[in-house]
């Protein structure tokens, strides 16, 4: 599985760039700041019977949610958790492995 879910919280769209903001489709981009992980743990429920395992999953990140989302992966029993920078140091990418 690999997913670019919505992760942006709607407190960080002041920061946005203008032309992210007027050509991308804010519900593609946008999630609660109450519940930014929802479309993760969605996905993570659908991955409990359409990812084979062993099976790697992995999704890009917000940058400040690095550590929830490694022990989301790891409540939700995936293993060898990594989260991995981009090409500018910031936490981005996780992947992880589905055992049984």
């Amino acid at each position: 599985f690999v997913s670019n879910p919505p992760y942006v919280r709607e407190s960080e769209k002041r920061f946005m760039n203008r032309n992210v903001l007027d050509n991308e489709p804010h519900n593609a981009l946008f999630v609660p700041d109450d519940d930014p992980l929802a479309f993760y743990r969605a996905i993570l429920k659908i991955a409990e019977t359409m990812l084979l395992s062993p099976g790697k999953i992995y999704f890009e990140i917000n940058e400040a949610m690095g550590t929830e989302m490694y022990h989301l992966m790891e409540y939700s029993g995936y293993s060898s958790i990594e989260v991995l920078k981009d090409i500018n140091g910031k936490n981005r990418f996780v992947k992880a492995l589905r055992n049984g």
